[in-house]
């Protein structure tokens, strides 16, 4: 099949190889930490820093690329880190629902690299979409901070 920007010489034929990988929707969960959010106003380097933290201990805990990891927004109430878990375009990593999970497991054990490193180890809770009620923590299960 020719395209405008190939000049019409590019073609594709179907196959195994060519098929296409059917992406999980992120998942966003909302992580309540213990952290005074006026220690981290917002357009500053603190709270730069602070984002720069968080996703790299997230990230390090999950054993996954920091680009999986993505700080939505920060909200008051300690502070609820709104966190969405991005897919990645390999079969034999885990999905957003699964990395979801894996978090969760994480926040319940005080143990694991999570609830030990210096930012993520304040968590209070955690909550989302993709949340599985009997492993949520001290926030609710509703899917919206604060509902």
């Amino acid at each position: 099949v020719g395209t405008f920007w190939s000049g019409g010489a590019q073609t594709t034929s179907k196959n195994a190889d060519t098929a296409l990988i059917e992406l999980e929707q992120p998942v966003t969960v909302y992580i309540t930490l213990a952290i005074d959010i006026q220690t981290i106003p917002p357009d500053t380097f603190d709270r730069a820093a602070f984002i720069r933290a968080f996703v790299t201990q997230t990230a390090r805990a999950l054993r996954v690329p920091e680009s999986r990891i993505l700080v939505v927004d920060i909200l008051p109430g300690s502070i609820i880190v709104v966190v969405a878990l991005l897919p990645n375009l390999s079969t034999t990593s885990p999905t957003p629902s699964e990395l979801a999970t894996l978090l969760q497991i994480q926040i319940a054990n005080p143990d694991s690299e999570f609830r030990t490193s210096p930012i993520t180890g304040t968590v209070l809770g955690i909550s989302g979409s993709g949340i599985l009620p009997t492993l949520a923590t001290g926030t609710s299960t509703t899917g919206a901070a604060g509902a």
